[in-house]
């Protein structure tokens, strides 16, 4: 972790514990792990009240594939709306969630019900529908660049969901 010193004792410590510890278990719950319970408990407290439950994973791109099947089991539908310039992961769903054809083209076909819409275009708002699953958007683009949505932006597209 280079944000936070170069081999810091503390910080390899910790590492050695976990490794110690939980090197025979993967996050997805074969065993119970003391640490990713403590995590959850102390994240519960600070997340909302309707808000009771932690799944952790691996990598953002776990969390995505999470996700898209969480939306459409929870709706009912199957459209995922998703941002033009957005990037989500390598695997077969986050990629397809993910805007840049350049990355995606030697693997199709991806998965279908997928649309993009324009960071910042309120008129594409419109777009989300009540055959829309769930919208995935990245709150910074780093793919494209680093493009930042606009506040007013954000609670339209809350409002819309």
């Amino acid at each position: 972790m280079s944000s936070l010193g170069h081999g810091h004792p503390v910080i390899r410590k910790a590492i050695h514990d976990q490794v110690d510890r939980h090197l025979h278990v993967m996050v997805y719950g074969e065993f119970i792990q003391d640490a990713q319970m403590e995590f959850a408990q102390s994240l519960l407290h600070l997340l909302p009240a309707n808000l009771q439950a932690v799944y952790p994973v691996n990598s953002g791109t776990e969390a995505n594939e999470a996700a898209m099947k969480l939306v459409k089991r929870a709706t009912g539908r199957n459209e995922i709306i998703a941002f033009k310039g957005s990037y989500h992961g390598s695997t077969h769903g986050s990629m397809s969630i993910s805007h840049n054809e350049v990355k995606k083209t030697n693997y199709r076909p991806l998965l279908p019900g997928i649309r993009f819409i324009s960071l910042n275009n309120f008129d594409e708002l419109a777009q989300i529908t009540t055959s829309t699953a769930g919208v995935f958007l990245e709150t910074i683009q780093g793919d494209a660049g680093v493009r930042i949505p606009d506040q007013p932006y954000l609670q339209a597209l809350k409002k819309k969901m």
